[in-house]
């Protein structure tokens, strides 16, 4: 008789080896390794094809099994593999799983998804299981079950707010100065990396699973334990701490009150508040993993509640002057003549768009020049201008707009030195080198 556990136990080991792969970003051994996990896990299954009084573990190795041929793109092998796990008596709760792993070949098969595709997606499963599925619907019936598309877009910019700033927050009080040479730098390159991701949408009402990406393709520049440790529980505490909390609930309030001081605990949930403020256009609830069942309601903010998580800090003389855009409105005619002046208000939010063509560094002593015009970004929030380019991963910060510009161009010219006297590079490193080389000419 076949030793089960232990042809499982090495089929684990192969996948544990794949998932390394997945984050090297080495495809090929990805492929090899989830190949020979597959071989192994089909043959603990098949062990067990005709024993339906082993449940749950039966259907349990056919469900992992189906999900590596899944990944392999053998959807054929697949489906097999789900009919078999569903020809015993698997738990709901694995039928579940193995009907939705059903809807995602039958998917595979319309898009004709190629094994390079599943293999990308393999990405996405791995982060996706610390997801959390959030649903938002209107509070009204205008529109049926409709959602604006002004309170989706407002309700994700909150939540993304709301979770960089309490990853930079949590990142100041667990480092400091003696944690790395350069603090200012260390912070910049955290701040970029703390993003949420949306990793499956669905659109009857809006669901959108978000998750942060803190172990794969996340947070290279510090591999200490200490950081490790850190960012490994970052998304778990955000969770805890804003999305599953009930914040209305004094205890909760009063342990948060010891964790935060008002100043932190107005930076973290100055924004997500809003969304659930009861003058908010509509209301979001936690779902399960397909959509279709409602958690938990995020729950409607009490008075009290907003005064205490987004506390009015008093401001001191000699702190750092607090920077405001002001923005004024006027009435013109055609030709841009003034007539009224309707308002001024000062934001503490902005966006302003840029492009660049030419650019000289006399500290690099080299020179950019752009096939086209390329269109940056600045936003200002939280007292600070940045620039965050996914396109040639760059991200910088200045309180000055003026020197904003100026620091994302030495960057850009800094990053191209570097890959270009590099020796070998990264897949990574070499897709961003070839960015560069099709976007400018450098002299």
């Amino acid at each position: 008789m076949k030793d089960i556990r232990s042809i499982h136990g090495r089929a684990m080991e192969f996948m544990r080896i794949a998932k390394q792969d997945l984050e090297n970003r080495d495809k090929d051994n990805y492929l090899k390794n989830t190949q020979a996990a597959f071989d192994l896990e089909q043959e603990a299954a098949y062990a067990l094809l005709s024993n339906f009084e082993s449940e749950p573990t039966r259907s349990v190795l056919f469900r992992s099994a189906a999900n590596l041929a899944y990944n392999l793109g053998l959807y054929d092998q697949a489906e097999k593999l789900i009919y078999q796990a569903l020809s015993g008596s698997p738990h709901a709760e694995i039928k579940a799983e193995l009907l939705s792993l059903k809807e995602s070949i039958e998917l595979a098969y319309g898009l004709e998804l190629s094994t390079n595709d599943i293999t990308e997606y393999s990405y996405i499963n791995v982060i996706k299981e610390n997801a959390v599925n959030l649903k938002v619907e209107p509070k009204t019936d205008r529109y049926s079950k409709a959602v604006v598309l002004d309170s989706i877009v407002d309700f994700l910019k909150n939540v993304q707010t709301s979770y960089k700033n309490f990853a930079e927050v949590l990142f100041r009080k667990t480092f400091g100065e003696n944690d790395y040479n350069d603090f200012d730098g260390a912070i910049i390159n955290f701040k970029k990396d703390s993003n949420l991701l949306m990793v499956d949408l669905k659109f009857q009402s809006f669901g959108v699973a978000l998750v942060a990406d803190t172990s794969i393709m996340n947070y290279k520049f510090d591999a200490t334990p200490k950081f490790t440790n850190f960012k490994s529980t970052l998304f778990d505490d955000f969770k805890k701490d804003v999305l599953f909390a009930d914040l209305n609930s004094a205890e909760f309030q009063q342990e948060i009150g010891k964790k935060f001081n008002e100043t932190e605990r107005s930076k973290i949930y100055s924004t997500i508040v809003n969304s659930l403020d009861s003058k908010s256009d509509y209301r979001v609830s936690i779902s399960d993993q397909d959509f279709k069942f409602k958690v938990k309601d995020l729950p409607t903010v009490s008075k009290k509640t907003l005064s205490f998580l987004k506390p009015k800090v008093a401001k001191q003389e000699d702190a750092e002057k607090e920077l405001l855009i002001k923005r004024t409105m006027e009435l013109t005619d055609a030709v841009g003549n003034k007539r009224t002046k309707l308002q001024t208000e000062f934001l503490s939010y902005a966006e302003f768009s840029t492009a660049l063509a030419n650019v000289k560094h006399k500290e690099l002593a080299i020179e950019i020049y752009f096939s086209e015009p390329y269109s940056l970004k600045i936003v200002f929030e939280g007292n600070t201008f940045s620039i965050n380019d996914p396109f040639f991963e760059i991200y910088v910060e200045n309180q000055d707009f003026k020197e904003i510009q100026k620091s994302y161009e030495l960057a850009l010219g800094e990053k191209y030195l570097s890959l270009s006297v590099k020796g070998e590079l990264t897949v990574d490193e070499k897709t961003l080198f070839d960015n560069m080389n099709s976007s400018f000419l450098i002299s």
